[in-house]
């Protein structure tokens, strides 16, 4: 009789990206429960702030781990489903997925750097730098029609 235990890999998040492998598979919710379980995510008893903001950023760091582990070495992409955990986004999808991540991404820079762009004291500007706004603004534009076709949404099991 074998009473061994299996093989701890170090750092944490290798383990439990072994184990989700093992575990889960494409199109399966990994709980949230899980997780914390297995990255040993204890959020503290009436924690200070500073405790929560540490937590917050233990959580961020081993999830950004984790997530390209399993990515980079199972081939299992991961999408946040709200409250819930993570699924394992299955093969069909990822190409649709990375796309859709690409878009947002995209829309999302583009607005903050056309608010960037157009809230300026053009009255404290010389006439090359308001030449050289109106010349980024027309690039900024062209990139957003340029991008503008929509790309096909992931769908939602």
């Amino acid at each position: 009789m074998n009473t061994e235990q299996p093989l701890q890999l170090d750092p944490i998040w290798i383990n439990a990206a072994e184990r989700a492998h093992q575990q889960f598979t494409y199109g399966d919710l990994i709980p949230w429960e899980w997780i914390r379980t297995e990255l040993e995510i204890e959020p503290p008893e009436d924690g200070s702030y500073q405790q929560f903001q540490e937590l917050q950023l233990r959580t961020l760091t081993l999830m950004d781990q984790f997530r390209n582990y399993l990515l980079m070495t199972h081939r299992k992409a991961l999408v946040n489903v709200r409250c819930q955990g993570y699924r394992i986004i299955n093969p069909g999808q990822q190409t649709s997925f990375a796309l859709e991540q690409l878009a947002d991404a995209l829309a999302r820079h583009l607005r903050t750097t056309k608010k960037l762009l157009s809230a300026i004291n053009f009255q404290r500007l010389t006439d090359s730098q308001i030449s050289e706004n109106v010349e980024a603004r027309n690039r900024v534009a062209a990139i957003a029609a340029f991008t503008k076709p929509k790309l096909p949404r992931l769908k939602k099991d």
